[in-house]
């Protein structure tokens, strides 16, 4: 990767998902572009590039000095490996700056068969932590990781501070209301995984709050509004970090102009110690596209909060320009103005079902315009006008990719000598060009001697801009306008061959010849686990034959392993989800100290932290002996991945979208699988408890109480709401339990070295039911009648159904 970024300043990184973006985008000043192929690519919804239509990309960016990077960053299936190296080692050598990937196994495979490629950590892999980075940094090679979106300044001022890596942050555009990269709800409702570029988005879809079973709030709950950091870009940049990330990679070339210039020209103000920001350019921002009408500033300064959901509606309805004043049965609407609108403007108003026209002549503020709508429309005096669409804006907007403005200044020594040729050297740090024309004559009558570099200079329509030195003009000279413009057009063409040469590489790819076809350890009898939420729940786990039992680490109990060696089993205790590093020493020594065999790691950060414990308490303690297994949200999805993260745990659980022959192609002794339980859909700070029935963010007025909340979808489904009120987080999980009982042939034949059964909300006599279910339906030589007769009364226990998950099917 080539550094073209002043050093006191974050690099502008910029999103592009066809090539008037990548126009609109390097016109506006960005530093850097990131840019999906057709496959691998978390976008997949963009128009993205093919091959060639990316070599023409790195061209351009790289004649105008502006770096490449190639977003491969979904979960990679074993059989797709075949399919993305090709593409990574023809990206790398046609001059590529860096990869952008959230998958370990393809990292690991990088890293390891083109070690000189340079890897940037996607957002999916939750680097919300320090520990979490220096993971990604030290353990997996990445020379960049872009921090969570739920990081604060605080904690990305530790990221900078601490991790030897560039840190990355996105700073305008979408948010996800789901902590990256653990969101399972868009596989859950449509095979469609989040994680593999295909989002179908769930969250922008309507949902009721739900308290004890009543309504408690209706609207787009889990929607939330796009990130706008204009104002606050001042205290980002002062974090240290190296760059600063727009999202957008599927909005237009408008949107990618506009948002790259704005912030290109706070940055400059900030280096020259004089920000500001003007309504004028919020307006635009919010015009252009900006979900529910306002801003927020993400999770900068703060945990949630009810002003950063946009509840009404999950669209960019744009900026407010109107009111209606009058309304007659014909349809017609009379709106009065509250900003200057123009003809060609779209406008919509926010009636019960919103509705829209494009206005046809000028109107000003103060003044009435009418518009025509269906008599059926609903419209009533009052409601609010929005414009959708800016027909100025946009034909300006239209010029960043229009036409090219953006030009590189590199140095041109110029020779013009009687009687030797023309001579025009041009050249930077990358590269250089020297060529020779027209010999040079003696002026009969005017000479040339002044005109000659200003001539030269004239660089039109090309990406360069001449800084003259060392010219050597002599006395008297003259040569022709039209031999200047030939050489000159020659030497550029030759140093635009040079740069963008400079950028490629010619490296090949040794194939591991085992890649694709990865050895898996037969297992002789797979264990069975249990992972239980309460305390309460310990005793109904402790049927005879369960191998290992998770207990929440925060309510391990001290008799809870004496009990658990005395049925033959090995208690683990389960990290937090979002631990804080200062907490996580401390909160280990407790669960050794209570007897605790093991740990589940539920994040990368962990699995550092545990390694690191295990090595400095190894003198003198049996803290080294204590186990390590990786948890499932660690998305470990092909066997490469399961490979690099076993370098730091004991075993690996899989992802829960594989289905079972995906799961069976990497599996083997040091594997787990979840079988059965209401996983979480998503964590995310928004709680809904504290957002809806509470005071969002710390302790909020839902925080010691025992409702039970839940979100109700569009379909009836009922979403339960599990809260960490110790974290201030809650896990939306999944509206049916996942149930295998009645799949146990297929489950043997996946060839796990365990399977885990998670227990939530179920009482302590269900709980034991499902757990001895499980552990008879399992047994080596159990009858298919007993295994349906067992499963039928199971799923009989359960009112609003149950579901096989992705196990049959996969995800797209």
């Amino acid at each position: 990767m080539i550094d073209l970024v002043k050093s006191d300043m974050p690099e502008l990184l910029a999103p592009a998902g066809r090539f008037e973006s990548v126009v609109a985008a390097v016109n506006g000043g960005c530093d850097a572009v990131y840019v999906g192929g057709k496959a691998f690519s978390a976008r997949s919804g963009a128009d993205n590039f093919s091959d060639d239509e990316l070599w023409r990309v790195m061209d351009y960016c790289h004649l105008r000095g502006v770096n490449v990077y190639i977003a491969v960053n979904t979960l990679v299936k074993e059989s797709e490996f075949a399919e993305l190296l090709p593409f990574i080692e023809k990206a790398f050598n046609e001059g590529a700056d860096a990869f952008i990937t959230q998958d370990l196994g393809q990292a690991a495979v990088i890293k390891d068969y083109l070690p000189k490629a340079i890897l940037h950590a996607s957002t999916q892999t939750a680097a919300y932590d320090a520990q979490s980075a220096r993971f990604l940094a030290e353990m997996a090679g990445f020379a960049r990781v872009t921090a969570a979106r739920e990081a604060s300044l605080k904690e990305i001022t530790a990221l900078a501070r601490s991790v030897p890596a560039e840190i990355e942050v996105f700073v305008h555009g979408a948010v996800c209301v789901c902590f990256s990269g653990k969101c399972l709800m868009s596989a859950e409702f449509g095979g469609r995984s989040g994680n593999r570029g295909r989002c179908a988005q769930p969250c922008r879809q309507r949902y009721s709050v739900l308290k004890n079973g009543e309504r408690l709030r209706d609207g787009f709950s889990l929607s939330a509004k796009d990130m706008m950091t204009l104002d606050i870009l001042p205290e980002i940049v002062a974090t240290g970090v190296s760059s600063l990330k727009i999202e957008g990679r599927m909005k237009s070339p408008e949107y990618v102009g506009l948002t790259t210039r704005l912030y290109r020209e706070q940055l400059d103000r900030i280096r020259d110690g004089s920000p500001f920001v003007s309504s004028r350019d919020t307006d635009s921002l919010l015009q252009i596209f900006g979900r529910g009408g306002s801003f927020t500033e993400g999770y900068f300064k703060k945990r949630s909060g009810i002003d950063m959901i946009s509840l009404k509606t999950p669209k960019s309805v744009g900026l407010r320009v109107g009111t209606v004043v009058k309304t007659n049965a014909s349809g017609r609407c009379f709106i009065k103005a509250e900003r200057e609108t123009f003809p060609g403007d779209g406008v919509e108003i926010d009636a019960k079902t919103p509705a829209g026209a494009f206005l046809n002549r000028n109107c000003k503020p103060g003044e009435r315009l009418f518009i025509d709508l269906p008599k059926t429309s609903g419209v009533r005096v009052g409601d609010k006008v929005f414009r959708t669409f800016d027909k100025k804006l946009n034909d300006e907007l239209s010029g960043f990719y229009s036409r090219d403005t953006r030009k590189m200044t590199i140095l041109c020594e110029v020779k013009a000598r009687v009687g030797e040729p023309l001579e025009i050297t041009l050249k930077n740090d990358f590269a250089a060009a020297t060529l020779k024309g027209a010999v040079v004559s003696e002026a009969l009558t005017r000479p040339m001697n002044g005109e000659i570099l200003e001539r030269v200079g004239k660089t039109g329509d090309y990406p360069f801009e001449f800084k003259f030195s060392n010219c050597d003009i002599g006395e008297n000279v003259f040569i022709s306008v039209g031999q200047i413009n030939e050489l000159k057009r020659a030497v550029v063409k030759r140093f635009s061959q040079n740069l963008t040469a400079f950028r490629k590489r010619a490296d090949r790819l040794a194939y591991p010849p085992r890649l694709f076809h990865p050895e898996v350890n037969r297992v002789a009898d797979s264990k069975i686990n249990v992972q239980i939420t309460d305390p309460s729940m310990f005793d109904s786990a402790l049927a005879e034959g369960v191998n290992i039992i998770y207990v929440e680490a925060s309510r391990m109990l001290p008799d809870m392993s004496a009990k658990a060696h005395e049925n033959g089993s090995l208690l683990y205790a389960a990290l937090p989800a979002y631990l804080d590093h200062a907490r996580a020493e401390e909160l280990v020594r407790e669960c050794r100290g209570a007897g605790a065999d093991g740990f589940l790691a539920r994040t990368l950060g962990q699995l550092g932290t545990l390694k690191f414990l295990h090595k400095r308490l190894k003198g003198g303690t049996d803290f080294y002996e204590k186990k390590t297994a990786a948890d499932y949200g660690m998305n470990i999805f092909n066997s490469r991945a399961k490979a690099f993260v076993l370098r730091y745990a004991d075993t690996v659980c899989l992802s829960a979208e594989l289905s079972f022959e995906e799961a069976a192609a990497i599996a083997g002794d040091k594997t787990e699988m979840i079988i059965h339980g209401r996983l979480p859909l998503m964590t995310t700070r928004q709680c809904p408890a504290g957002l809806y029935g509470g005071e969002s963010g710390g302790l909020c007025a839902a925080r010691e109480s025992n409702d039970g909340y839940a979100l109700l979808d569009r379909k009836g489904a009922v979403l339960p709401v599990s809260r960490d009120c110790d974290a201030c987080i809650a896990h939306i999980l999944s509206p049916r339990a996942l149930f295998t009982m009645d799949m146990a042939k297929k489950l043997t034949a996946v060839n796990v070295g365990a399977f885990r059964v998670v227990l939530t909300s179920e009482t302590n006599e269900r709980a034991r039911e499902i757990v001895r279910g499980y552990v008879k339906a399992l047994e080596p030589g159990v009858s298919p009648e007993t295994i349906n007769e067992i499963a039928e009364r199971m799923k009989a226990l359960y009112d609003e159904g149950v579901t096989c998950g992705r196990l049959a099917n996969g995800v797209f």
